[in-house]
């Protein structure tokens, strides 16, 4: 069997959603960016990469039972990531809570032989990619 790519993310409301892909849109005619679809509007937890399908199976038979912090965050803030081209929105601050989840899923994860990135978390939502 191939490799199913497989990532843990947040995704917004539908109303969340909707307001983000009218920024996208608003900011489009600036840059040659190509506006996410309001459907697939998410914020990445965790990015596995391509994963066996066995170990996909293990992990969607055990996510339920891994649960999240409670809390709110706030997209108060644009930015670009250069090297990929994006332009995102996403927290000035990181919540507390936001970062807990984050570092408890990546724990939870190293059980399955998932190791966490170098780089910190930046929290972020992509509106437009290939700007």
């Amino acid at each position: 069997m191939s490799p199913i790519r497989l990532f843990y993310a947040l995704r917004p409301d539908t109303p969340l959603a909707n307001t983000l892909s009218t920024w996208a849109t608003q900011a489009q005619p600036h840059s040659r960016g190509r506006a996410m679809r309001t459907e697939t509007l998410h914020m990445t937890l965790a990015f596995l990469g391509s994963v066996e399908k066995e170990i996909a199976d293990e992990l969607i038979d055990a996510t339920p039972y891994h649960r999240l912090q409670p809390g709110t965050v706030t997209l108060d803030r644009y930015g670009v990531f250069a090297r990929p081209r994006i332009l995102w929105a996403g927290p000035a601050q990181t919540p507390a809570s936001l970062q807990a989840s984050h570092d408890g899923l990546w724990l939870w994860l190293s059980a399955f032989g998932f190791v966490p990135p170098a780089q910190p978390f930046r929290p972020h939502v992509t509106l437009l990619r290939n700007i």
